[in-house]
């Protein structure tokens, strides 16, 4: 029982007995235990009057004791964390990348009940190679990170959303009481189609924000993301012939 590991567990008065504070010492790892962040590496979160902590809590009994060896890895456990979080993001539209949608998706659909109803959306950026090929493609990347900005769903609080490369973009929204609530957030999105695109510079305007858009909702269309992805892409690439179709009608 050193000043190390009074620090680490956050006592500060241990001016008591050495049978009370082994008591409080054993009382704060115990509740370290119950909260895993990988039991495997015998890592835990813990509360330590306020300050979320990671230690490593390795545990060694005998018959006649049992000794705690604990280490506080808050600094490189953050750090891990951030490296993989950035590992995880788009560097132009800083949505999440088809591999940090991916694996959180993984870790929402582990627990279904927290899903409530949902909707899976695939988007696919129309005009992308005209306004590149006028405008270059430094004005290509203004038009996708605008429709990032999107596709963030601002208002809504339960949703990820990503670029999956290129001009492909996907989201899901989750936690509404039903179908009907998520159909008319969609509405609202597909609203967004047609508003004005401006060179952020010279404040001209060059175009439109136009997309092709498919989606399918959760549970109706299925209960497992990849089934959800596969029906919202094809109902997208629909959607983008038709769309297609029609501006060369028009033309």
């Amino acid at each position: 029982m050193n000043n190390r590991i009074l620090k680490i567990l956050g006592i500060s008065d241990a001016d008591e007995n050495n049978d009370a504070l082994s008591s409080r010492i054993r009382k704060k790892l115990e509740e370290a235990e119950n909260h895993p962040v990988d039991a495997g590496k015998s890592l835990y979160e813990y509360d330590r009057n306020g300050e979320t902590v990671f230690a490593r809590i390795e545990k060694f009994t005998d018959e006649q004791s049992t000794t705690w060896c604990v280490t506080d890895v808050s600094q490189w456990w953050n750090e891990i964390n951030r490296l993989r979080e950035q590992s995880s993001r788009d560097s132009l539209t800083l949505l999440y990348n088809r591999r940090g949608f991916t694996e959180r998706l993984e870790a929402l659909f582990a627990d279904p009940g927290a899903i409530g109803s949902g909707v899976m959306i695939m988007l696919d950026a129309d005009g992308l190679k005209g306004i590149n090929d006028m405008y270059g493609h430094h004005m290509g990347d203004v038009y996708l990170r605008q429709i990032g900005r999107q596709i963030e769903f601002s208002g809504e609080k339960r949703f990820i959303s990503a670029r999956m490369g290129g001009d492909e973009f996907s989201a899901f929204l989750y936690g509404y009481a039903s179908k009907e609530e998520a159909e008319k957030v969609l509405r609202d999105f597909e609203a967004h189609r047609g508003e004005v695109f401006m060179d952020p510079e010279m404040k001209h305007i060059l175009g439109t924000v136009e997309f092709s858009v498919g989606y399918a909702f959760y549970p109706e269309d299925g209960t497992d993301y990849h089934v959800l992805m596969h029906i919202s892409d094809e109902r997208m690439y629909e959607e983008k012939k038709k769309r297609k179709g029609r501006r060369s009608r028009e033309e």
